[in-house]
């Protein structure tokens, strides 16, 4: 008799929470979906030790990435989370805000190393989504530190090939965006990078001293642009558009037109008392940063940014996050 009320009283919980879904207050733009009803089931863990710690890493608790999209044109948003330590986790939208995790059947395996950000973007153009990953960490290690790119296979399977794209950046990078900078039709990418050690976070910093020097060198640091050659790989063309040789420490990049010329330009968030980077596109393949010209002050240790009309005057607005009280 008690399994039996047990069993009632559960479904008529599962009935009334499909009620609360159904029928939505008017006075209400979101409704909270508990996790027994959507199956999403990710947390993303850190565990301090001995041998893992804030005073080890300080980015220890940056976080994880999430992304929405439809990995399998069905028209309903899936949901991909990457996890710092632990197994990242893909989840198929089935309706009726219900998922299931097919990470494993869609061969998404996790590699050691710490992930950080994701970006989605149809990277060879082929119709289906594909899944980019940023990673960063205290390790020591290419393997350990190189960005992965999930290839999508259109069969809900998806196959890791950024060594072969060109875009297995080993330099500790947090955030990426793809975007057309050179309107050529194809995406191309920005890696927003922070060093390994933060041992210059705390300096104002002379850019050509350090750039130049033997410590520096030592800092995987420096933010990279990466231009597609349309036929499947990316060439890292940093230097020779101008993003080098500037140095920060990178959490963020936005894209939208700042100065209103038809061109997308890129507007970096840096963490730290180091600037932001406002790069203006010279629509020859180039970037020149323009910060001082664009702003009157910048924010103290940025997290992160957005660009968007937000007054409705066809001019591009910027937002940042300041983290500085």
């Amino acid at each position: 008799m008690n399994k039996i009320c047990t069993l009632f009283l559960l479904l008529g919980a599962v009935l009334s929470c499909q009620k609360s879904i159904d029928k939505l207050p008017s006075d209400k733009l979101f409704t909270k979906i508990p996790t027994d009803i959507s199956g999403v089931t990710f947390e993303n863990k850190i565990l301090e030790s001995e041998q893992l710690h804030y005073y080890k890493y300080l980015y220890i608790y940056i976080g994880g990435g999430v992304a929405a999209a439809d990995f399998n044109n069905d028209g309903l948003e899936d949901l991909f989370f990457t996890s710092n330590v632990y197994h990242n986790k893909l989840f198929l939208n089935k309706g009726d805000f219900e998922f299931e995790d097919i990470t494993l059947k869609a061969g998404i395996n996790k590699r050691v190393g710490f992930d950080v950000g994701v970006s989605i973007a149809d990277v060879n153009n082929d119709g289906f989504l594909d899944i980019y990953i940023n990673r960063a960490g205290w390790y020591n290690g290419e393997d350990k530190l190189a960005n992965m790119l999930y290839i999508n296979n259109g069969d809900l399977t998806f196959t890791e090939q950024a060594e072969s794209y060109g875009i297995a950046d080993v330099n500790r990078s947090i955030a990426s965006t793809f975007f057309d900078y050179d309107k050529d039709g194809d995406l191309d990418l920005y890696i927003a990078n922070a060093p390994s050690g933060f041992g210059l976070s705390g300096n104002i910093l002379d850019l050509d001293k350090i750039q130049n020097s033997k410590e520096t060198a030592n800092f995987k640091s420096s933010d990279k642009l990466y231009n597609n050659d349309g036929n499947g790989h990316f060439t890292d063309v940093s230097k020779k558009a101008g993003i080098l040789p500037d140095l920060g420490f990178g959490l963020n990049a936005q894209v939208g037109d700042l100065n209103n010329d038809g061109w997308l330009d890129i507007y970096v968030s840096n963490d730290f008392i180091g600037p932001d980077f406002a790069y203006i596109n010279n629509q020859d393949g180039t970037f020149t940063d323009e910060r001082n010209d664009l702003f009157k002050h910048m924010s103290y240790y940025s997290m992160g940014s957005d660009i968007a009309d937000i007054n409705n005057d066809g001019l591009s607005d910027l937002m940042v996050l300041d983290m500085s009280p």
